[in-house]
């Protein structure tokens, strides 16, 4: 394996897993509704495993949301403001959400340690494996803003993940 592909798969690890869990999820919630309503045969461990996938989707999903700038953010009252004052807005940000990041991630590693004593009620597994998606999420959350902040920033660090996103919306533009 060359080094260009290595850093594109590592680049995007997290992105591939949420796309995995997701699908995965879905299946096993279209099987069990299957099982439940057509069958009369509900399958219990299916919402355990349901619960923890939907965890595990949302933590890594926002990583990848951070680092393809595609998150939720209300910009209406900041686009107002003069360029400096927008460039402070967005430190501002930046550092709360750092803060936000580390303070889930500390308290992330807190519920883990207290999960390990429960357990599921069908499958009997230590709820640890999902509890851990949020500390492990931050740290995917923290590692995509730096590399967001890096990237618009300094322009130092391409990611090798948006290069077929870029030629995508280089083909979208010509043809509007």
């Amino acid at each position: 394996m060359n080094k260009k592909k290595f850093i594109k798969i590592l680049c995007s690890l997290d992105s591939i897993i949420a796309s995995v869990v997701l699908i995965v999820l879905v299946a096993i919630t279209l099987w069990s509704v299957f099982m439940r309503y057509f069958i009369q045969s509900p399958i219990r461990w299916t919402e355990e495993i349901s619960l923890g996938l939907f965890v595990w989707a949302i933590f890594l999903g926002c990583s990848v949301a951070i680092r393809k700038n595609m998150h939720i953010a209300i910009s209406f009252l900041v686009d107002f403001f003069p360029k400096k004052v927008q460039r402070v807005v967005d430190i501002c940000v930046v550092i709360f959400s750092y803060v936000i990041f580390i303070v889930l991630f500390i308290l992330g590693v807190q519920f883990s340690i207290q999960a390990m004593h429960k357990i599921t009620p069908a499958l009997r597994w230590p709820y640890t494996t999902i509890a851990l998606a949020m500390p492990i999420g931050c740290i995917y959350m923290i590692m995509s803003l730096t590399v967001r902040q890096i990237r618009t920033k300094f322009g130092l660090i391409d990611d090798p993940s948006d290069e077929e996103e870029t030629e995508h919306q280089k083909n979208n533009s010509k043809d509007v």
